[in-house]
């Protein structure tokens, strides 16, 4: 449950603003320290901000806010500013202020989320079926995916996320590659999933304590769960890519 203080810096996820720069930055810090002089109920007439990839001129900086950092404890609540158009993710924005700053008992809401995964499909029949996991977590269906690590590209995270969701080491084609996005944080955040579709058809091991369930199912059944409208024209793209071999039919 999202307390108040939360809800308050969730605010200002998207907005543009005109940050004040503090004192010259110091050799070896990688972010530029500023404030905003008007926040509203906390007390204190301003809050922090760090800039990311910003080059001010003069006294202050115009960007977005890309992300929040709520402290659980002490008084460390910032906001985190870069260039309007820029999309900075969680691991990136992480590292980039811990090098400023202890980030233990934080947590960074970012404007900007990405996943990548895999969309495993096979024949049976002669009809297409796809790999559907049951996440525990949220309860909810989905393919094998998950957030972006640190100097990972999309390759590398969907290779990573079917690996230790259902323990198969998979040879993703780079040929289908298609996204979904949609809105989180009562649509302040704004998040996209990239998937890759593979030819797979094998034994899985699903991650325990994660993924409870594992199924193969029509496209009719996996939209259903799903309920991204994206996917219709997805699987519309991909089923005409794909066709079955001799073995599949």
């Amino acid at each position: 449950m999202t307390d108040e203080k939360t809800r308050t810096l969730l605010g200002w996820l998207g907005k543009i603003v005109t940050v004040h720069l503090d004192a010259e930055q110091t050799p070896g810090q990688s972010l530029r320290r500023g404030h905003l002089t008007t926040t509203p109920n906390d007390g204190k007439g301003k809050i922090s901000v760090y800039l990311m990839e910003c080059s001010p001129v003069g006294e202050s900086y115009t960007g977005r806010v890309v992300s929040v950092m709520r402290a659980f404890r002490g008084d460390g609540d910032c906001l985190i500013v870069s260039p309007v158009g820029k999309e900075q993710y969680e691991p990136w924005i992480r590292a980039a202020v811990g090098g400023m700053q202890s980030v233990e008992d934080t947590r960074f809401f970012c404007l900007y989320e990405k996943s990548c995964g895999v969309i495993p499909y096979r024949f049976r029949d002669g009809h297409l079926e796809y790999l559907a996991l049951y996440q525990s977590g949220s309860g909810t269906w989905s393919f094998p995916k998950g957030h972006m690590e640190l100097g990972e590209d999309e390759l590398e995270t969907a290779r990573r996320e079917a690996y230790e969701e259902i323990g198969v080491s998979l040879t993703i084609p780079r040929d289908f590659r298609c996204e979904i996005s949609y809105s989180v944080h009562n649509r302040r955040s704004k998040k996209k999933v990239v998937l890759y579709a593979v030819p797979f058809d094998g034994e899985v091991t699903l991650r325990a304590g994660e993924i409870e369930d594992a199924k193969w199912l029509p496209r009719s059944e996996i939209q259903k769960l799903f309920g991204h409208r994206e996917l219709r024209g997805i699987f519309n793209r991909l089923e005409k890519t794909v066709t079955p071999t001799p073995s599949d039919k």
